[in-house]
């Protein structure tokens, strides 16, 4: 017996169609999530200069500017869309971090853009958590690792258009006007989120869930902890995080420091690398690691295991040659297997839940995996540009993007460690059954 008819698909009946527009309007609130967050790595070096900042201070506005207001908001944000609406939190964090994003454009210092940067984090914290929790909401158990992997494109979409638009409007108008013409948009999004999204939450819409009776956090919390497979799978998605962040924020200034391009020809080469060979990841390796799991749900992980483990010589190639083409080919092998991580991890924190806490899942383990990858990872690279720059001059930066890749094998490991718990921590939240009212009340 496979886990999917071991587990019990009791999501609600929702039309083909309706169906489809809402992964639309997801993949769009999403990818301009993607976009306002990752945009930064491609105005490092204009900002550097205009600012006169070190590669530290650079490491600081793109990793813990970003974590600080994300880490606090992540986990209130995600038990008011597990209680109230899904779609109200994605509209309203959409919003919010589409005008700080501009906002960043009109900043007269490095500590007011800082500032604006932190309301960036907005954007992650409410708009992810909750967009996952809609699609298992509406996805039976047997689609969601390809459904999470369609999600995830989003991240894809929106690296293609951050490096593309980026690499284009830098060059154009500037860094801060580039800022600016790309938060308004997510303001249109935000307004479509309203119409075409469902209102409703699955998991706690039916008779006897959390609409019913309020669970409160601490319990959702416990019963994240006591999962063994949670704890290692957010452990080894914060070590991938640690690597991935810091070498997509920082590869547009290493192609500019080793191979001397303009932006808009960075702006290419990181569109084709990251974004469009992230999406031909996400799409090949979930697509693949959704079909193995019929024999064995463990392949989930084991797929993602393999991927960061093959990644990681790819890495060191692309940083250590001297030749801008085979960097451009591992690169884009690298992305391919790195990236897709994410849409089969994201299924398996779905499956390892009940409905009640998906967003909470999900929040719980985007803040420890953005403290510790996103914030940490771009402030390590800059924090190493400095130290080895006496060595290796503008060089530096490839010698410590280096360092960062080789985690992808720790994270390599820690997958295929989670996977040993998998099925039987998936069967516990099937079986989890929600407190008394008189537990739950106290």
């Amino acid at each position: 017996m496979t886990i999917y008819s071991a587990l019990r698909d009791t999501e609600e009946s929702i039309s083909f169609r309706r169906r489809n527009w809402m992964m639309v309007v997801l993949v769009l609130a999403t990818a301009f999530s993607s976009i306002d967050r990752q945009v930064i790595g491609m105005l490092l070096e204009p900002i550097r200069k205009e600012f006169g900042l070190s590669d530290t201070q650079l490491g600081i506005l793109s990793g813990p500017a970003f974590t600080v207001l994300y880490a606090v908001l992540a986990l209130p944000l995600a038990v008011l869309s597990d209680r109230t609406s899904r779609r109200a939190v994605v509209a309203a964090s959409l919003a919010a971090f589409s005008t700080m994003s501009a906002l960043c454009g009109m900043a007269l210092s490095y500590p007011m853009l800082l500032l604006f940067r932190m309301g960036v984090a907005v954007g992650e914290a409410g708009v992810v958590p909750s967009s996952q929790a809609l699609v298992a909401d509406i996805y039976p158990k047997k689609e969601l690792t390809s459904a999470m992997s369609r999600l995830y494109l989003s991240q894809s979409v929106g690296g293609v258009l951050a490096f593309l638009l980026g690499g284009l409007l830098t060059g154009v108008v500037g860094w801060r006007l580039t800022l600016i013409l790309l938060g308004v948009p997510g303001l249109f999004i935000a307004a479509l989120s309203l119409i075409l999204v469902p209102q409703r939450n699955s998991g706690a819409s039916r008779p006897g869930s959390a609409k019913t009776i309020k669970i409160p956090l601490r319990r959702s919390l416990a019963f994240l902890w006591s999962q063994r497979t949670y704890r290692m799978l957010t452990l080894a998605n914060a070590v991938w995080s640690f690597a991935g962040a810091a070498i997509a924020l920082w590869a547009a200034p290493f192609i500019s420091r080793t191979y001397g391009l303009s932006p808009l020809k960075i702006g290419l080469v990181m569109a084709v690398a990251v974004g469009l060979s992230g999406a031909a990841g996400l799409f090949v390796l979930g697509g693949v690691a959704q079909r193995k799991s019929v024999v064995d749900a463990r392949w989930i992980l084991w797929v993602v295991a393999i991927a960061l483990a093959v990644s990681v010589p790819l890495v060191l190639v692309t940083f250590l040659t001297d030749s801008g083409w085979v960097a451009l080919v591992t690169g884009c092998l690298v992305a391919f297997l790195a990236i897709s991580s994410q849409g089969p991890v994201a299924s398996v924190v779905q499956i390892l839940v009940p409905g009640h806490m998906r967003s909470i899942a999900v929040a719980v383990k985007h803040v420890a995996v953005t403290a510790v990858g996103a914030g940490s990872g771009p402030l390590a690279v800059g924090m190493l540009n400095d130290f080895f720059a006496h060595e290796f001059g503008t060089q530096a930066i490839r010698y410590s993007l280096v360092i960062m890749g080789l985690f992808y094998g720790l994270a390599a490991i820690l997958f295929y460690m989670a996977s040993r718990t998998f099925i039987a921590d998936a069967k516990i939240a099937e079986q989890w059954s929600l407190p008394m009212k008189s537990q739950s009340a106290s």
